[in-house]
């Protein structure tokens, strides 16, 4: 899981 959004880890990985 590697989301655009750096400030979560491992958590959305709908951002892809």
């Amino acid at each position: 899981n590697f989301p655009l959004d750096l400030a979560v880890v491992e958590v959305p990985s709908v951002n892809g």
